[in-house]
């Protein structure tokens, strides 16, 4: 995935919508390769390196990565957060428009790219329970999504699918979908992989947990449990989570 450049409006002297996309591509390119040099952005991104080299110096004087011309470049601390939470918003958008919408993948990610800058927090989050509904129960949406085909309308969901209705209190492994007690991180054994079916906790903890790329459907790992909490793998980094952030993480 490469993000082309474009314009904000509003767009400053701080981070642009522009030196996102490098922070993006850098990210990309470090988690699969463990590296990145000047030449492979200009690849990657089809551009001049005449025009990386300021934009990695800017980024420098951001503090969100650490650049030397013709040496490696390196994110931060800062940097990683910062393009992991630009990560996690492109990944949602493009499964959006791929999954839900139906368009083809190059479509998807070039609405993405389109979207993911300008993403606010409230509609992230909402963008996020809508996964987490489509996958707690899907099966009132899917009634509903047979409609849209149909007349391309749009129609309130239902607080609970007629399945779940029709047999409440039941908890077995065949009990409806909403019905069912999901187990959360705290109770994942050392070593064992699980999914992610939704995240919960105070909106400040969610919103958190979103921009560190921590999102449903993504494949996590506990590593261990420490004093304070626990190391997982989720996705291709290491995460340090607290034991409340590990309470607030139901897996599927």
């Amino acid at each position: 995935m490469t993000c082309g450049n474009r314009k904000k409006p509003d767009e400053s002297a701080g981070l642009t919508q522009a030196l996102e996309d490098y922070l993006l591509t850098i990210y990309q390119f470090t988690q699969t390769h463990g590296f990145v040099r000047v030449k492979d952005i200009v690849r990657a991104r089809s551009v001049k390196a005449g025009s990386v080299s300021p934009a990695m110096r800017r980024l420098s004087e951001l503090g969100l990565v650490e650049y030397v011309q013709r040496e490696y470049i390196k994110l931060t601390e800062a940097g990683e957060t910062e393009a992991r939470k630009i990560f996690s918003r492109h990944e949602l958008l493009s499964r959006f428009f791929h999954e839900i919408l139906k368009m083809e993948h190059e479509e998807s990610e070039a609405e993405a790219c389109a979207m993911e800058h300008s993403l606010s927090e409230t509609a992230m989050d909402r963008l996020v329970r809508f996964f987490e509904f489509l996958h707690v129960c899907p099966h009132a949406f899917l009634k509903y999504w047979e409609r849209y085909q149909t007349c391309r309308g749009s129609h309130p969901l239902d607080h609970q699918c007629d399945r779940c209705q029709d047999a409440p209190g039941d908890t077995g492994d065949d009990a409806p979908c909403c019905s069912r007690q999901p187990a959360t991180l705290a109770g994942l054994a050392p070593g064992r992989l699980a999914r992610i079916l939704k995240i919960g906790g105070t909106p400040e903890m969610r919103r958190g947990l979103l921009d560190r790329g921590i999102l449903p459907e993504s494949t996590v790992e506990l590593d261990h449990f420490l004093a304070d909490g626990a190391l997982v793998h989720l996705d291709g980094f290491v995460c340090k989570l607290s034991l409340a952030e590990c309470e607030a993480i139901y897996l599927s």
